[in-house]
């Protein structure tokens, strides 16, 4: 293809040579992104600054954050009401909040102490506006996706930016920044015999906790012995005493491993809507429907179906998913993506980045800075295929006034295309709103009509991409347009590598990396004419596996060797960067070597001041190593890019597994008298408690 081909080789060897000349630099093949850890806080909040820390204190500390430090620090940028809070300029739908403020869903309100008046103020809380604690805490308002319910979404003022360099084609550089959101599906909780699993929860409910915590940790926890269903007791709070943990005594956690997952699901789901005005009552509330005189399986409130989420991570080979219950409380983490393929980045001293919170970047005596070098990025949305799935590539596809590129480019437009790339020419743009390769031509009117008339097709698309082929299948004969889930036909058979130039979403939605700003500046006590600096804090590569296949008839050998997560101390990582191993992906004709840093394809110098650059960088910032598989994991189950999702949301989890039992070492072995090392292993090492989730 010649804009994946051409361009990207030409652009990547001119900032490599460049990054080389000024030393210090790297131009790296890599994607990345902030994400911020999130949680549901329900339908109430009290502002606790323990734990709207990235890295929770065992004590905790006293509130350092003031509702007038930080409007000082945001000067002319919000507008101070009367009422003690204020207002951002620029999105209105923003607010700053005093640092003892309370929400309450059921009351629609925020309330704190005003200032001026030293009395309580009471304001309304606005659906979908956001209310940013004076530490950069923020706490939005939304509405549950699949049911009437509303509740309080927390979102942490410190990113983790998780940097994934040397990744190889297909191996997750484009995912990383996605969203988990539309991995998630929401389902029913099920019960079991509705009497004896209710008397189960209740055991739970009045089992006396006073005495779960070890001696040694009794002073740094909160109290144990708070009533599961106490109003003071958080629903985070509940799943931790609920989840076996060392700081627990052998008894508790005897306790814990002997109640049913099931059953946990329903102590969750009963807490989490549990109201002060249920007191003892609390199982009439939750019932279950009778169907043919039998008392049903899905758990009701008030006569609402209650709704649990479930992950869906990878297909096994006969195309069945795999599925993972959440728990009650779980948000996807908040992201804004800072790269997708070609990054220039350096590594500077971590005390010239002014602000830094010490409990996040103390570890690491020198930080990577990355820049994206791309103004649009080049997509290969594999997941477009399903109707609904990708919810941000139908939006791209439907945007108004698209002129699609199908099958090829004359010159013409491949020109203008490499320059809009290139130069980020707004004129251009213009004449380019939209550019597409490898997605099926579709005539518009009847053609397209047909496909809005399928079952079980066109009702699954999203609302934005509907309305693209209605409006398609209105139009003229002898125009043409495409479908985001229809990908060209080569051979009769659709081809899986589609592509589509999307804008940068940071510049399509800038409200993103705005608020991401907003929250980091008031937590690390930053004006706004300060500069806000996200260095890198994890180093993130993917892996491509692939199982035996075949390819005109050729046979592709299998690749399987990575496991669904990795850490590498240095040594073995600088091989592993030095090979970058890589199975079969759409990008790709089959397994192999994509060369030093995955360079080999896509660049035209020698990688040797590349590879030295990356020693060096990983030297002074002392990053830990951590890969991921995408495409196999083994030979029978097809994990996409699931792994690379859930390790940028969940990489703080991560970090401090290497010396817990989440993650095992696996050391050097022997197969058939040849030694191999222990990340060339096909076995599948996963977290002992997720069994692969």
């Amino acid at each position: 293809m010649f804009f994946s081909g051409y361009c990207k080789k030409e652009v990547k060897t001119q900032i490599g040579l460049t990054a080389n000349v000024c030393g210090l630099a790297e131009e790296e093949h890599a994607g990345g992104a902030l994400a911020f850890k999130s949680s549901n806080l329900g339908e109430k909040f009290k502002a606790n600054p323990r734990y709207m820390q990235t890295i929770v204190p065992k004590v905790a500390p006293p509130n350092k954050y003031k509702y007038e430090d930080a409007i000082k620090l945001l000067g002319d940028s919000v507008e101070v009401h009367p009422e003690g809070y204020a207002t951002d300029k620029k999105y209105p739908d923003i607010h700053i909040v005093p640092e003892d403020v309370e929400f309450n869903i059921q009351k629609q309100s925020a309330v704190f102490t005003n200032k001026k008046t030293n009395k309580l103020q009471s304001i309304r809380l606005k659906p979908n506006h956001t209310y940013v604690h004076p530490g950069g805490y923020k706490i939005a308002v939304k509405k549950h996706p699949t049911i009437p319910k509303w509740r309080l979404e927390g979102t942490m003022a410190e990113p983790t930016f998780c940097h994934k360099p040397s990744t190889v084609s297909g191996g997750g550089k484009s995912e990383i920044s996605k969203s988990l959101t539309d991995a998630v599906i929401h389902g029913p909780i099920f019960i079991g015999e509705y009497e004896k699993d209710m008397e189960f929860v209740a055991s739970i409910f009045n089992r006396d906790y006073s005495a779960c915590l070890k001696p040694e940790f009794k002073e740094t926890h909160s109290d144990p012995s708070r009533p599961i269903l106490s109003m003071d007791r958080t629903l985070g709070s509940v799943i931790k005493l609920l989840t076996p943990d060392t700081v627990f005594t052998d008894d508790h956690n005897t306790f814990l491993e002997s109640i049913p997952n099931h059953i946990l699901a329903i102590v969750f789901a009963i807490k989490s809507n549990y109201k002060a005005e249920m007191g003892d009552n609390w199982k009439s509330f939750f019932t279950v429907d009778i169907t043919n005189g039998v008392p049903g399986h899905e758990l009701k409130f008030q006569s609402r179906q209650l709704v649990g989420s479930y992950l869906r991570v990878g297909t096994r080979k006969d195309g069945t998913w795999r599925n993972y219950k959440m728990r009650q409380d779980f948000i996807p983490s908040a992201k804004v993506q800072m790269e997708d393929d070609i990054t220039a980045s350096v590594v500077v001293p971590r005390e010239q980045i002014k602000g830094l919170p010490e409990a996040d970047y103390s570890r690491f005596p020198s930080l990577k800075i990355s820049e994206n070098c791309e103004w649009r990025l080049f997509q290969r949305p594999d997941d477009a295929i399903y109707p609904g799935f990708d919810k941000q590539t139908e939006i791209d596809f439907a945007e108004p006034g698209i002129l699609t590129y199908v099958l090829c480019l004359s010159w013409l437009s491949f020109v203008l295309a490499l320059s809009a790339f290139l130069y980020k020419d707004t004129n251009v743009t213009l004449l380019i709103s939209f550019y597409s390769a490898n997605f099926q031509p579709i005539e518009q009117g009847p053609e397209m009509k047909e496909l809005t008339e399928e079952l079980g097709f066109f009702d699954l698309f999203t609302e934005p991409m509907k309305q693209h082929m209605l409006k398609a299948a209105a139009g003229s004969e002898g125009e043409y347009a495409v479908c985001s889930a229809k990908p060209r036909l080569v051979d009769g058979k659709p081809t899986k590598n589609p592509r589509y130039l999307q804008v940068r979403p940071d510049v399509t939605f800038p409200k993103g990396r705005y608020l991401a700003e907003l929250g980091a500046r008031l937590y690390r006590g930053l004006s706004v004419n300060d500069p806000c600096v996200f260095p890198v804090a994890g180093v993130l590569s993917g892996r491509r596996n692939n199982p035996p296949d075949e390819l005109n008839g050729a046979k592709i050998r299998p690749l399987c060797v990575y496991n669904p997560l990795h850490f590498q101390e240095l040594p073995e990582l600088f091989m592993d960067y030095i090979c970058c191993v890589t199975g079969k992906s759409p990008s790709t004709t089959g397994a192999g070597s994509e060369g030093a840093l995955s360079k080999g394809p896509f660049n035209a110098i020698g990688a040797t001041a590349d590879l030295n650059n990356m020693l060096v960088s990983m030297i002074l910032t002392q990053y830990g190593g951590y890969s991921s598989a995408a495409g196999w994991i083994g030979t029978f189950l097809l994990a996409s890019s699931y792994c690379s999702l859930l390790r940028s949301h969940r990489f703080d989890f991560f970090t401090n597994s290497i010396h817990s039992f989440f993650l095992s070492y696996s050391s050097r072995t022997q197969v058939q008298g040849r030694p191999r090392h222990f990340f060339a292993d096909s076995r599948i090492v996963v977290p002992h408690d997720t069994q692969g989730a």
